[in-house]
């Protein structure tokens, strides 16, 4: 390093390939740095512009669920509205999930009390 710093104190014309090198590395570094940040960013958007109109029709499936239960009538008449998912009701639990698979993308349970019904759980996987 005191190598380095008398070269550079003293001969400015010597130190010239290793200020350029340096500097190269130092863009390219930058320049990868944004690149990734950039595409990182990118791949985000993209997988939430994916999510955003499944987790509306959830929405949709989770408030006919309660209004459906709070007007009290049958919950097998709505289910037939959303072929594409696998609904399941268990008394006063709902369960939404993709027809071939097991995980539920949605969980609504319901509680019963004095007469009205309160959401006792609401969640997305």
């Amino acid at each position: 390093m005191k190598a380095f710093l008398h070269k550079l104190r003293h001969d400015r014309r010597g130190i010239a390939l290793e200020m350029a090198i340096t500097l190269l590395v130092v863009t390219f570094a930058l320049s990868t740095l944004v690149l990734s940040t950039s595409l990182l960013q990118h791949s985000r958007k993209v997988a939430v512009e994916d999510e955003i109109p499944r987790n509306v029709i959830l929405e949709q499936i989770g408030e006919s669920f309660c209004a459906a239960t709070a007007a009290g009538k049958d919950v097998n008449q709505w289910s037939a509205a959303y072929p594409d998912y696998k609904i399941t009701v268990n008394g006063l639990k709902l369960t939404v999930s993709l027809p071939d698979s097991d995980t539920a993308l949605l969980t609504v349970e319901l509680k019963h009390e004095g007469g009205k019904y309160t959401v006792t759980q609401w969640s997305y996987n």
